[in-house]
């Protein structure tokens, strides 16, 4: 686990720890994907907002460098069944 804190600064307040994986993955050709997760211990927890909003950076195939938006809705929560979370998703690709 990595701590995520307030700042650059090795004595910044930690606010929650992180952990990932890198793995290669493609037949053909080499790719990365990256599973990272973020876990806040203080402060507010955006994963219990019914409204949130993520950033579309980019994409594979004809959403390869695509920009945009998601908004989240969540319309059901329960840490131990799962969710149901609507995905409203805007992007522009070129």
């Amino acid at each position: 686990m990595t701590p995520l804190t307030e700042g650059c600064d090795l004595k910044s307040r930690v606010i929650g720890n992180s952990r990932g994986v890198y793995v290669s993955a493609g037949k053909h050709e080499l790719m990365l994907v990256a599973y990272l997760d973020f876990g806040f211990t203080s402060g507010k927890n955006p994963v219990r907002d019914v409204d949130r909003e993520f950033t579309v950076v980019s994409g594979r195939g004809k959403f390869r460098m695509a920009r945009g938006f998601c908004k989240l809705k969540c319309i059901f929560f329960n840490e131990t069944n799962g969710s149901i979370v609507e995905y409203t998703v805007v992007v522009r690709h070129y």
